[in-house]
């Protein structure tokens, strides 16, 4: 089984399947909810905790050179597409000056994208 660069979703569901467990019966030997392991089967949850992943390869008995492969895909982080929203520049927040009376808006803006005046 090729686990070198597939997800953890896709791991765990492929290794659940080969160990002949349902979710609920993954859970219970992990020590975890069904939920969680429904949620980590989707992808819904991406970053589980270490814990976790300890249980979940102790529960599903993998072997010395799979272990590596399952923690490290646990602990990729996937970068979903950046919707396309328009982020609230923090220089348009009113600032206010000692007298309690705003003072006028910068145009100096330190965030990492292009300011959206």
């Amino acid at each position: 089984m090729d686990t070198g660069t597939a997800p953890f979703a896709e791991l765990l569901r492929r290794f659940r399947d080969r160990a002949e467990l349902t979710q609920e019966e993954l859970a219970e030997r992990a020590g975890i909810s069904p939920d969680a392991v429904g949620l980590l089967e989707r992808g819904e949850r991406r970053r589980p905790h270490t814990d976790t992943v300890a249980r979940l390869a102790a529960a599903l008995e993998l072997v010395a050179d799979e272990r590596p492969h399952f923690e490290a895909a646990a602990r990729r982080q996937r970068r979903s597409p950046l919707k396309h929203r328009r982020r609230r520049c923090h220089a348009r927040r009113r600032r206010y000056s000692v007298a309690g009376k705003p003072s006028p808006p910068s145009r100096v803006c330190s965030a990492s994208r292009t300011c959206a005046w």
